[in-house]
């Protein structure tokens, strides 16, 4: 069981990284024909879990993820005790829902005792069980491994879920902490808004009931821009995203899924300057974390 964490915490933990010549071992020409070579392939850009399997091919290499896995690594270890994780007690079950390659599990890695992941792309999948078998030297009291399936079907592909997500009894039941970076949005169909929101509560739901009681869920996304303009400058978005579900959305649904003590870190900046095909880039994307309780009652409806 972790620990009781309350209050509302705002703080700036804002970094900006540079990227070296050599990315994830690849010299920058290596990463520029792998990018290439994949955009050439002609996968549609529409977020489904076909364009992630496409996209998971390079997505450990990218002079972006490969900065924004040393900030997600940052912004959790300087929020243990925030979150619920003691340093010295490496007790808690960890379950990562849309994981990717694991950018979030290794986060988490070094601070707890198992890392459970779910994706619906298997080239993800793959992609992270291979990190995770690099890492059983760095983290060798932690297991850490993915399977391929979907609790929450945007897309209508009726995924069979793996045996051990399926069982009542198995592996993947009774999480200590679930959570959850970059992920939020897939929740999302081209419903109104009003559906989209029912949607999101709906999902929140699903992945509360693998929770045990007291658990915690952390939730990392990109905040949204909430003012209002007819037109949203890159520079008055702020590294904000125009549209999908933010800070408010999901704090709001938190509430309505029966969790407890709700608490949000704003203003995360995250900012990274990179040069590829002979141009200088920057990308600049504000987070924000929320973290609640799951208490005994949970949603009733």
């Amino acid at each position: 069981m972790l620990p009781d964490t309350t209050g509302t915490i705002v703080m700036d933990l804002s970094q900006e990284v540079t990227i070296p010549p050599k990315i994830g071992g690849l010299s920058k020409a290596e990463v520029e024909d792998i990018i290439t070579a994949s955009i050439e392939a002609g996968v549609p850009q529409d977020g489904t879990p076909a364009y992630f399997d496409w996209e998971s091919k390079h997505y450990n290499i990218t002079p972006d993820n490969v900065a924004r896995a040393a900030f997600l690594k940052n912004l959790v270890r300087e929020n243990l005790d925030w979150i619920g994780l003691t340093r010295d007690n490496r007790s808690a079950k960890v379950l990562d829902y849309g994981a990717g390659t694991g950018l979030l599990s290794r986060a988490f890695l070094p601070h707890v005792r198992q890392v459970l992941a779910i994706d619906n792309s298997c080239g993800m999948v793959d992609q992270y069980n291979k990190i995770a078998a690099a890492s059983k030297q760095e983290s060798p009291g932690c297991e850490m491994r993915a399977v391929h399936g979907d609790l929450i079907d945007r897309y209508d592909l009726r995924l069979a879920l793996d045996s051990e997500i399926a069982d009542p009894d198995g592996d993947y039941q009774s999480f200590d902490l679930v959570v959850m970076c970059l992920a939020i949005d897939c929740f999302i169909t081209d419903a109104p808004s009003e559906d989209q929101y029912m949607e999101l509560i709906n999902a929140l739901d699903i992945l509360v009931d693998r929770m045990n009681n007291d658990g915690v869920l952390v939730i990392v996304e990109i905040e949204k821009f909430y003012a209002d303009a007819d037109y949203a400058s890159e520079a008055l978005l702020d590294g904000r995203k125009e549209t999908g579900h933010g800070s408010r959305e999901v704090m709001a649904a938190l509430n309505e899924v029966g969790m407890e003590d709700t608490a949000v870190i704003e203003d995360q900046d995250f900012k990274v300057d990179m040069e590829l095909f002979g141009q200088r880039r920057s990308r600049h994307e504000k987070y924000f974390m929320v973290r609640a309780k799951k208490g005994e009652e949970g949603l009733e409806w």
